[in-house]
């Protein structure tokens, strides 16, 4: 009963306190450290005013005065369904919802941000930084914020929904976390990015997380941290969706995703993942990328990386999978070819450094030769690759320029004179019970280590 009165004597004052009001005074059942506030309030007013361990209900309505600089430490918000704050990022100095760095409040921030609001932050500042609409910047900080929509656009500067610079950020969306919001703003010099964080450690969750000119999520991490990352789909319409290059090996992203589309329109520029230092470990349904600029789906250049995944699609002249220095393994079910076939693709696969594991999975490619090593040390265990529906001539499965090659329980089904080709120095080992299998000749150093290599062993293509 104390609950639903509570509840009943929130309601009855949002919708018939007079517009913009702000109460402070006790209300009955209720504790005296609540404010309330309704549509036309100045929310920094209320926030000013209210001491450390003072809860501001915030209800239905539009709240465009005051809608900057929100956070206090101590100090919590609680926003009913219906509330709408609106932020115009403009002026001298760049201005956002809630803010913990140097153009808000740098101290320690301790508190929650709960409810269903909807959260506006539109561009304008002209100056070249990176500004957000949530941030965290002072090592102390632990901010929750939760709401149903965030939604952003950036004009010259770099403008994210949130960054994180030290402390610890918690940011949940019921609906979604947009910079794509705004198309007609968003176009051209657009450089509104999603998630953006140094040192810290953090947590995001949200259906749907969206970016139009910059990174969904960008990890410049140089220090130790740990990220864990939720979503049902990552986009991002003209940039990587994920990119990562902290300098700190201890640099942690945990990621889940149904789907993480990179660069996803005519104009794109952007791989969907490229990991360049850090820790990731990604677990995906779907990861594809459109691009006109030949770069991977999935570029990998130093750090260690731990990718599963069901599908790897490209869309475009764009190959599967450039892999590094560093380590990765990945083990993905299908790598899917729905590109146009240009003979701008030199190989789908290329491997230049590193230690690298692909296991299991089938790839059938549509143009070009299928998985390439210049350097490094691959391991290829339970992998098919299929190029011999390819509309190019020199398709090998396997091209070998350099690097050491270990091949255990494969198939590759090739269209050319080769399955295996080595273009210049490079080696092949294979092992497993089931070795190699290849339907063509072979042209390579080969290594046969408790295995067996057989050749023209099945016709299915």
């Amino acid at each position: 009963m104390t609950q639903l009165l509570k509840v009943f004597l929130v309601v009855a004052f949002i919708c018939s306190g007079v517009n913009g009001q702000i109460i402070t005074t006790p209300t009955p059942g209720l504790s005296a450290n609540v404010t309330y506030v309704n549509a036309g309030a100045n929310l920094f007013a209320a926030k000013t005013a209210a001491t450390a361990g003072t809860t501001i209900v915030v209800g239905p309505g539009m709240y465009s005065s005051g809608a900057t600089n929100l956070l206090k430490d101590g100090v919590n918000w609680f926003f009913f369904p219906g509330a709408v704050v609106s932020n115009w990022n403009g002026g001298t100095s760049p201005t956002g919802i809630f803010m913990n760095d140097r153009y808000g409040t740098t101290g320690p921030m301790r508190c929650t941000i709960g409810g269903n609001g909807t959260f506006i932050q539109r561009g304008g500042w002209d100056e070249s930084d990176i500004v957000a609409m949530c941030s965290v910047s002072n090592l102390l900080s632990d901010v929750l914020i939760e709401g149903d929509q965030f939604l952003t656009s950036g004009d010259s500067s770099t403008f994210y929904i949130a960054t994180t610079w030290e402390g610890r950020l918690t940011l949940k969306a019921n609906i979604r976390m947009d910079s794509a919001a705004f198309p007609t703003e968003s176009a051209g010099v657009s450089k509104a990015g999603g998630l953006w964080w140094k040192l810290g450690s953090g947590s995001f969750s949200a259906p749907l997380i969206c970016s139009s000119g910059a990174s969904t999520i960008y990890n410049l991490g140089d220090g130790p941290g740990d990220w864990d990352l939720n979503f049902e789909r990552i986009r991002a319409t003209n940039a990587s969706a994920v990119w990562l290059e902290p300098s700190h090996i201890d640099s942690k992203t945990w990621i889940t995703a149904k789907e993480i589309i990179g660069g996803s329109n005519a104009i794109s520029r952007g791989t969907a993942i490229s990991a360049n230092g850090g820790k990731l470990y990604l677990n995906a349904q779907k990861i594809s990328s459109f691009n006109s600029d030949g770069l991977p789906v999935i570029l990998l250049t130093n750090g260690a990386t731990w990718i599963t995944a069901q599908k790897v699609t490209t869309t475009n002249v764009s190959h599967w999978l450039t892999l590094g220095s560093g380590f990765a393994d990945i083990v993905v079910s299908e790598w899917e070819d729905n590109g146009p076939g240009l003979s701008t693709r030199p190989y789908n696969f290329l491997v230049s450094g590193g230690t690298n594991y692909i296991r299991n999975g089938r790839a059938v490619s549509k143009w070009g030769p299928g998985f390439k090593t210049t350097g490094g040390k691959s391991h290829l265990s339970g992998f098919t690759m299929n190029t011999f529906s390819t509309l190019q001539g020199s398709n090998v499965c396997l091209w070998i320029t350099g690097g050491t090659n270990y091949v255990e329980n494969c198939r590759f089904i090739s269209g050319s004179l080769f399955s295996v080709s080595n273009a210049s120095a490079g080696d092949l080992r294979i092992a497993g019970t089931g070795g190699l299998m290849a339907n063509s000749n072979i042209t390579a150093t080969l290594t046969v280590r408790g295995g067996s290599f057989i050749q023209d062993a099945w016709t299915d293509q």
